[in-house]
């Protein structure tokens, strides 16, 4: 008997009690294990995503220059943001920095393929034509990266919104993050 001062029907109900908490923390280590691989997975897809951004931010620049060589210039609003961005900017993905730094960043690709795409001196040049593969490659490398990302948040935030241990998580602000529009 596990208390022997208790009648047998006590000692039951305290011993199916024992084992349904041990139950309980048995599954809040699981999740809480699953939590964490994906936290450490979605700062993997972090350095993922910053380096296809910085990578981007470089072959804009030298799409830049390029144009300069071939005398076309571009509009004074796509000349600043590409002047003013930075890519530290892209060092956190859930931050307004990096949400700001990416429409401008989106904005600059447009307007410099706009111009790679129609111009005809930079049709027939071949860094030209190089640095516009080159953008089509990180960009299909930048889009894996964001799905990937946005698959971890996916699942992380599942996990932390259980209902059975959400109030735990919410006791250590495990909170939840936004996917990568």
């Amino acid at each position: 008997m596990l208390f022997p001062n208790l009648s047998l029907t006590w000692n039951i109900v305290i011993l199916i009690l024992l084992g349904l908490f041990d139950l309980y923390l048995i599954g809040y280590i699981f999740v809480a294990t699953v939590v964490g691989s994906y936290r450490k997975q979605m700062r993997k897809d972090n350095r993922g995503i910053r380096v296809a951004m910085s990578t981007k931010l470089d072959i804009l620049r030298k799409c830049q220059a390029v144009m300069e060589a071939n005398k076309i210039k571009m509009s004074e609003e796509c000349y600043k943001k590409l002047r003013y961005l930075d890519t530290e900017d892209f060092l956190q993905v859930q931050t307004e920095d990096f949400d700001k730094s990416r429409a401008d960043l989106n904005f600059v690709e447009n307007e410099i393929r706009g111009y790679v795409t129609t111009k005809r001196k930079l049709l027939k040049n071949e860094e030209a034509e190089i640095l516009r593969l080159l953008l089509q490659d990180i960009n299909e490398s930048l889009k894996t990266s964001i799905n990937a990302y946005n698959s971890d948040v996916l699942g992380y935030n599942f996990w932390v919104r259980f209902p059975l241990y959400r109030f735990i998580f919410l006791i250590f602000k495990a909170r939840p993050y936004k996917t990568i529009i």
